[in-house]
C-alpha cells in the first residue's frame, strides 16, 4: 500500500522501498512481537512480558534513527513537498486517529498490569481492531471481514508450514549433532561475555542472511541460551539482540524475504532496492552494536516498566 503511494507522489522507488523494508525490523522487537512469543515458547523460563518490555525502548530508538536518516535522504534527493494543516484540521486528524493509537496503549497496559496474557492480548487486539474498523471508522464490511480472515488464515498457514519445516530441519541438524558442535565452538568464549556476544552476533547475522527468522529461532535459541547462562549474561538482553540481529537478516541479501515482498508489491527491481538499503542497514547495525555495548539502554527501561 505505501510503496505505490510514495512512488505516485514523487519519491524515488528504490528509496521508498528501502525505508519501508528497513522499518520491517521494528515488528520483531516492538510488542506484541510474535517472534518474542516464539522465543519465549522455545526457551523455557523466559517471561514473554519481560521480552516485550525489553524490546519497547530499543524499538523506539531504531524508529527515531530511521526517521533521522530519512530526513537527510529526502533532502539530498531534493524532495521538498510540505503538507500544512489548519488548526481545526489537525485537531480532527488527531481525534480520528485516537482509537487506532489507543490499541497498543491498551494492549501493552493490559499485558503489563496482568489483565491478560500476551497470547490473550493478541486476541484482544484482533477484536479491538475489528470493532474500531467496523463501528468507528466504518471501513470494514462483513464481506471485507471474511476476506481479511481468509488472508490471515493463508498467512498463518504459511508461517506454520515454515515452523513445521524448520522443526524437521532442526531434527536432522540435532541428529547430526551440529548444535553440539556449535556449542563446543563457542564454549571457550564463555569466560569473556562481550567476546561471546560479538561472536554469536556475527554467527547469527550470517545465519540470518541465508535463513528466515523463525527457523533460526527454533534451531539456535536452544543452542545459545545455555552458553549465555554460563556466561552470566542477562537472558532478556540476549533475547533482544538475538531477535534484532535475525530481524536485520530478513532485509539483507541474498535471502532477505522482506526485500522480495517489497519488490513484488512496489514493482521495484531487487538491485535498485538493495543499493538503497545501505544507509538504513548501516544505521540499524550501529544501533545493534550500541545496544550490545550499552546493555542499560534496554535492561533499565525493562526494569522500570516491570515495577
Amino acid at each position: 500500500q505505501h510503496a505505490p503511494r510514495m512512488k505516485q507522489v514523487g519519491y524515488h522507488p528504490g528509496r521508498a522501498g528501502a525505508v519501508i523494508a528497513s522499518g520491517a525490523i521494528l515488528g520483531p522487537i516492538i510488542p506484541p512481537s510474535t517472534n518474542f512469543i516464539l522465543l519465549g515458547a522455545t526457551v523455557s523460563g523466559l517471561s514473554i512480558t519481560k521480552l516485550f518490555m525489553i524490546g519497547l525502548v530499543p524499538g523506539l530508538i531504531i524508529g527515531l534513527c530511521l526517521m533521522v536518516t530519512w530526513f537527510f535522504i529526502v533532502r539530498i534527493d531534493g524532495y521538498k513537498e510540505k503538507i500544512e494543516f489548519k488548526k481545526g484540521e489537525a485537531s480532527k486528524i488527531v481525534r480520528d486517529a485516537m482509537p487506532a493509537f489507543m490499541m497498543p496503549v491498551l494492549l501493552l497496559g493490559g499485558i503489563r498490569f496482568g489483565v491478560f496474557t500476551p497470547t490473550e492480548g493478541g486476541a484482544f487486539a484482533c477484536v479491538y481492531a475489528i470493532a474500531v474498523c467496523t463501528l468507528y471508522y466504518r471501513e470494514l464490511t462483513f464481506k471485507g471481514l471474511l476476506a481479511v480472515s481468509a488472508r490471515a488464515a493463508r498467512t498463518t498457514s504459511v508461517v506454520m508450514l515454515i515452523v513445521a519445516t524448520a522443526t524437521a530441519v532442526g531434527w536432522f541438524i540435532t541428529s547430526a549433532q551440529i548444535p553440539m558442535q556449535v556449542a563446543e565452538l563457542f564454549q571457550p568464549l564463555v569466560d569473556s561475555p562481550i567476546l561471546l556476544l560479538l561472536s554469536i552476533n556475527v554467527f547469527l547475522f550470517l545465519a540470518g542472511m541465508v535463513m528466515d527468522l523463525t527457523p533460526n529461532v527454533l534451531i539456535f535459541a536452544p543452542v545459545f541460551y545455555p552458553l549465555i547462562q554460563q556466561a552470566g549474561i542477562d537472558p532478556y538482553f540476549f533475547g533482544l539482540l538475538f531477535i534484532l540481529n535475525l530481524g536485520i537478516g530478513v532485509i539483507t541479501p541474498p535471502v532477505g524475504t522482506v526485500l522480495y515482498v517489497v519488490c513484488g508489491i512496489g514493482n521495484i527491481k531487487i538491485g535498485n532496492l538493495v543499493r538503497n538499503m545501505a544507509p538504513f542497514l548501516i544505521v540499524e547495525m550501529l544501533v545493534l552494536f550500541l545496544l550490545l555495548f550499552f546493555p542499560s539502554l534496554s535492561i533499565e527501561p525493562m526494569k522500570f516498566l516491570m515495577k
